[in-house]
């Protein structure tokens, strides 16, 4: 008598294939999540080396920190020196300015800088144009309580005024100095690394996963004392006080006022 090997049914082969399915739906957002979590360890390492890098700026620099997010105009290059080229000859490489979650698009950020070919030279962003309160430019309830030699001359949104440093923060373990966000240059051949800067920005909502929420509803924010941390995206937005006129952007508990 010859034995025939037995298949396998359709409906058995249906049930597999079902198994496997409810598998996969299962595995593939946790390899996912495990993915953006090794991203955001990336992503927190960079924040890292950024704020050694402005801890070791500003001591070569007689304890003056950064005091916008671009240092000035270089007649030289034609160009607006974006904070990243100060930083660079402590870093010495350009990709860590750069979060692994991030677009490289500048369209995934900004309709503007359109004059010129363009780049996303960063993805940190120094938030020294956030109007937190009275529309101070850099008063002293700007960018987590920095200091201003003149606090008087800092009237509008669109004065100038030098921050002294970020070594006289008054609660420099809880005030934000580095955020996620996007920075777009203008390409330049005598720049080629960073460009001439355009423009900075940071979308305001907590769902936000090109900026604010790159990392599992949150991001990571480093603070005057160098340390950084992972923060949601919803809890650092949260409102403490007053809103800037109708820019409408919370005065976070994170970006702290000055005492």
């Amino acid at each position: 008598m010859v034995s025939r090997k037995r298949g396998f049914t359709l409906i058995e082969l249906l049930v597999v294939i079902a198994i496997i399915a409810i598998l996969a739906a299962i595995l593939f957002p946790v390899f996912a999540q495990a993915r953006e979590k090794a991203r955001g360890a990336s992503c927190l390492s960079n924040e890292k080396q950024i704020m050694t890098s402005v801890k070791m700026y500003t001591q070569d620099y007689d304890e003056i920190s950064l005091w916008n997010w671009y240092q000035g105009y270089d007649y030289t290059t034609a160009t607006y020196v974006p904070f990243m080229e100060v930083l660079q000859p402590y870093i010495k490489n350009a990709q860590i300015f750069i979060c692994p979650s991030a677009s490289k698009d500048p369209a995934t950020y900004t309709t503007g800088c359109t004059t010129a070919p363009r780049f996303v030279a960063s993805t940190y962003i120094v938030p020294t144009w956030i109007p937190y309160n009275y529309w101070n430019f850099f008063g002293t309830i700007m960018l987590a309580g920095f200091v201003v030699p003149n606090p008087a001359a800092c009237t509008g949104y669109s004065t100038l005024c030098v921050a002294s440093s970020s070594e006289f923060v008054a609660n420099p373990a809880e005030a934000t100095y580095l955020m996620e966000g996007y920075f777009v240059s203008y390409v330049s051949a005598l720049k080629p690394q960073f460009g001439s800067a355009c423009t900075i920005g940071a979308a305001w909502t907590p769902t936000d996963k090109a900026n604010l929420a790159r990392h599992t509803e949150g991001g990571n924010y480093a603070y005057c004392d160098g340390h950084a941390k992972w923060l949601k995206a919803a809890k650092f937005l949260q409102d403490n006080s007053l809103k800037a006129s109708s820019y409408n952007l919370p005065q976070s508990p994170f970006m702290r006022v000055a005492n």
